[in-house]
């Protein structure tokens, strides 16, 4: 009787150890395989709300700069700057700026035109284009005319332009013959002055050549 109990209980042990390594095997094989697979899910799932929250707030930001530059862009498509750069309209343009800056007269030449590598340009299919156009042998009795038809420049001329350099220098002292030119208004310029902008404007480039097919047909 003793030794059934024994052999009861051994039998007993060797079940209880067999379930043990049953568990431990299904644990090792087969539950942790799953867990680890549940957990790369999970921080995959992760990762892309994180992405995709990323790409929420660059479209956010994307939107609020659209609608911040979209009111400048309207102003500068509208001055011209979405234009060829017209030599014939250069000079009447130019003249309704000295008019306005009420001054006598002056000379202006302005270089060939260059191509200006812009990515955001070239993603919209088009070229940002410069030319350094240059006013001298300004004639003007006051200075601050001077002064007066460089911001009017960047205000009325058709296009953006932006101001590289200027110079101004006082000529003569000031004679009884020229107060007299003054007075009879004749032309009459008591300084000489120069001026050197950068015009720039945007055109659309050239839609892709079709690639020709083999034997030029």
């Amino acid at each position: 009787m003793i030794k059934m109990i024994g052999i009861k209980r051994l039998i007993l042990l060797g079940i209880l150890l067999g379930i043990n390594i049953a568990l431990v095997v299904a644990y090792f094989f087969v539950v942790e395989p799953m867990r680890s697979s549940a957990q790369e899910k999970s921080d995959g799932i992760s990762a892309d709300i994180t992405s995709l929250q990323g790409k929420i707030q660059n479209t956010k930001q994307d939107l609020a700069d659209f609608k911040r530059d979209l009111p400048k862009f309207k102003e500068l498509q509208g001055k011209g700057f979405m234009s060829t750069q017209d030599r014939f309209q250069l000079s009447r343009d130019l003249n309704d700026v000295r008019n306005a800056a009420a001054l006598a007269g002056f000379s202006f030449t302005v270089d060939d035109i260059k191509k200006v590598d812009n990515a955001e340009a070239q993603a919209a299919q088009e070229q940002l284009i410069l030319s350094r156009l240059t006013v001298d042998n300004v004639t003007s009795i006051l200075d601050l005319n001077f002064y007066d038809f460089i911001d009017k420049m960047q205000s009325m001329f058709p296009a953006h332009v932006r101001v590289e350099n200027f110079s101004i220098e006082r000529k003569d002292p000031v004679t009884q013959a020229t107060l007299q030119k003054i007075a009879a208004k004749q032309p009459v310029s008591l300084f000489t002055a120069k001026a050197t902008f950068d015009w720039l404007t945007m055109i659309l480039l050239p839609p892709p050549a079709a690639a020709t097919p083999p034997g030029g047909q």
